[in-house]
């Protein structure tokens, strides 16, 4: 049984082997709405009006300090839209997302210098087994080949949400997999559709814009 978040997963199914991530894609952004996503499925929020504005629905603490500190954070910013809200959640959060993975081992912190007068924290992975164990769960669920967890659900319905599939698999079949499995989690969770929704609109590769 896991202990990381839906970000540090996902974190990890993201990292080049360098240590870095795509730069066309917002790490920290990513991050926050998997957070959000997480504790929706959680039950802990709810979204009102034509807006979607996001309110704490239940205070109650998780199990995960991480997941705690965010609802905290939502709390404090109730009836901001999930956009603003993932503004504010995406400052600093790679860095705390990376150092509890490194805190567990699973990467390590290693500065490097750029341009002779700045300095930049990459992570390369110090063990790729966890990371091979959760892509081979999700490329079982998109080859029809077992049934997904819930955990491994959520994950893949985020991915396929935000055009992040290709992490996992390019095929064609696969993608349809996807499709219809999260349409199948969005049916038992309709809310959860519209937070990931509202997460990844406004972009045109389905990627959280540079924040």
């Amino acid at each position: 049984m896991t202990n990381r978040t839906l970000a540090e997963d996902l974190a990890l199914l993201l990292l080049e082997d360098t240590g870095g991530f795509n730069p066309r894609r917002s790490a920290e952004g990513l991050f926050a709405a998997a957070l959000i996503f997480e504790l929706a499925d959680l039950d802990r929020l709810e979204l009102f009006d034509e807006e979607h504005r996001l309110f704490v629905k239940d205070t109650t603490q998780t199990s995960d300090n991480l997941l705690n500190d965010t609802l905290a954070r939502l709390a404090e910013a109730e009836g901001s839209i999930v956009r603003d809200a993932l503004g504010l959640l995406a400052v600093g959060l790679l860095d705390r997302v990376m150092t509890r993975l490194a805190a567990t081992g699973l990467v390590r912190a290693e500065k490097q210098r750029r341009r002779l007068l700045f300095t930049t924290t990459v992570w390369p992975p110090t063990e790729t087994d966890t990371r091979h164990a959760i892509r081979a769960r999700l490329y079982a669920a998109l080859a029809a080949a077992a049934e997904p967890d819930h955990r491994t659900e959520l994950l893949l319905a985020f991915l396929h949400a935000g055009d992040l599939l290709d992490v996992v698999s390019d095929q064609p079949e696969h993608a349809e997999r996807a499709e219809s499995l999260t349409e199948k989690l969005w049916a038992r969770n309709p809310e959860l559709a519209v937070f990931a929704e509202q997460a990844f609109q406004g972009s045109g590769e389905g990627v959280i814009p540079m924040i």
